[in-house]
């Protein structure tokens, strides 16, 4: 694997940061996770620049690379890898911004729907996507050796969060509905509240709220739109991907490969 650092290529051997950084003492960072569709086409690049540099400025780290700096790094990458379909993930450390990517790998059997677990769990600065990941990583990992997809976090009073590396959205009659703070401003939650053809309010909900709607999918970058067919024990729905469901996502992977 080759890694784009500070726009110069090294080998993963050589792309090395000090054991006495931040970065490795304190997991101070910032990333970005996001994939190519086809023709290597790049999905909201912009935005997932915009959020690394902000998240950066609030933990304090300068970046010294411009915004279209960074962008060109990233096609740069896009264009010398040998896939057409990637996984693309950008850093921001105080030594500077990292770029790598890698052959995208889905499970399509996803999209019929998966389990997810509920873990009480709350993350300290939600609204970054932070390399400080281990309340996440350790939430995901209880979820997956529990034979789930995914983690829902639940926080101290009981109300639904996020996913452990997604947004969560609930249907109630016609309208959508996710949490408005408390949670990661995702990229494609941001692409779907925006979107014309449906109508997204905000609520809390508590996770047994959750388990008695008729449909509820998570969302990121790299899946897009997946529905979320149980949770713990209980069956959402009808145990079947949801029509609202299957619907917003056919119209999201259009738009995506536009």
């Amino acid at each position: 694997m080759k890694i784009l650092l500070n726009n110069q290529w090294l080998d993963e051997q050589s792309a090395k940061l000090s054991m006495l950084s931040d970065a490795a003492m304190f997991g101070v960072g910032v990333f970005e996770t996001f994939r190519t569709f086809k023709g290597r086409k790049l999905f909201l690049l912009s935005d997932h620049i915009d959020r690394l540099l902000l998240g950066a400025t609030i933990i304090g780290i300068k970046v010294n690379f411009s915004h279209s700096a960074i962008a060109s790094m990233v096609e740069r990458v896009c264009h010398e890898s040998e896939y057409e379909l990637q996984r693309i993930k950008l850093t921001a450390w105080r030594e500077g911004i990292a770029i790598y990517s890698s052959e995208l790998q889905i499970d399509l059997e996803k999209y019929k729907g998966i389990t997810a677990k509920s873990v009480v769990q709350s993350r300290s600065l939600p609204e970054i996507k932070s390399t400080s990941y281990l309340d996440c990583h350790l939430s995901y990992k209880k979820a997956i050796d529990s034979g789930f997809s995914e983690a829902i976090l639940i926080d101290g009073q009981g109300l639904v969060t996020e996913g452990s590396r997604s947004n969560i959205f609930w249907t109630d009659g016609n309208h959508l509905f996710t949490r408005e703070s408390g949670v990661l401003p995702g990229i494609t939650r941001k692409a779907l509240i925006q979107l014309k053809q449906s109508r997204v309010l905000f609520e809390s909900i508590s996770l047994s709220e959750l388990c008695q709607k008729k449909e509820v999918f998570l969302c990121n970058s790299i899946l897009g739109i997946v529905p979320i067919i149980g949770i713990d024990q209980f069956q959402i729905g009808s145990g079947y991907p949801g029509i609202q469901t299957e619907q917003l996502s056919q119209l999201y992977n259009e738009i995506c490969q536009k």
